[in-house]
């Protein structure tokens, strides 16, 4: 029953009985994740450690060594290749059984085929930065666009108070006047729309006013 339970969980289970010799049992699990077939290959620490991806040996023996030094448990998440040449991410987890001196003479442990979850994990960092690069690309868009609209309204802006200075019948004042007031209020919008993308392009900068 455990063992169907334990298989059932995708987990696969193996035993270093004396990590002085080569020879590990593998539950059978252990032997689809790494896509071996137990007729043809017998299981052992060599052949386990030839399908750690390129460095990852190293890098897990080091991160085992320091994590036994404090205690008998040890983990490590590492990319090895499949028997098929594929690349798969598995999560490796056990403890040490150590002699009355300290010293590990035996190990247990299970490993977890975690790649679909790497594999979800860098497809939603990369529709985040695709997002983030497309608003970026659309606030730069917005802050060219409104760097262009707010020179012509600086110039329509400027106008209007030279005719308002000139004209002195009352109506066409009135008309000058209320196109002044629109440009300026267009030029306020225009403005909290070029704050807003400098916001999302992070160039918006804050500072303090003494009060």
């Amino acid at each position: 029953r455990n063992t169907l339970t334990i298989n059932a969980s995708g987990t696969g289970m193996w035993d270093w009985v004396d990590i002085n010799k080569d020879e590990v049992y593998w539950s059978d699990r252990l032997y689809d994740i790494l896509g071996l077939d137990p007729k043809v290959v017998t299981p052992s620490a060599t052949t386990f450690t030839s399908m750690m991806y390129e460095g990852e040996m190293e890098r897990g023996q080091a991160i085992t060594n320091s994590q036994l030094e404090v205690g008998n448990r040890f983990g490590n998440t590492m990319k090895m290749q499949h028997a098929d040449g594929k690349i798969i991410w598995v999560r490796s987890t056990g403890i040490a059984l150590k002699d009355k001196n300290g010293t590990p003479y035996r190990m247990i442990g299970a490993i977890h085929d975690i790649t679909e979850m790497i594999q979800t994990k860098e497809e939603l960092v990369k529709e985040k930065n695709n997002a983030i690069a497309a608003l970026k690309a659309k606030s730069i868009f917005i802050s060219n666009m409104t760097h262009e609209i707010r020179t012509p309204l600086n110039a329509i802006i400027g106008l209007t108070d030279i005719l308002e200075d000139e004209v002195e019948e009352i109506k066409s004042k009135e008309k000058v006047t209320s196109i002044k007031e629109s440009g300026e209020l267009l030029f306020s919008l225009v403005s909290d729309i070029l704050d807003v993308s400098k916001i999302e392009t992070e160039q918006f900068q804050l500072s303090l006013t003494p009060t």
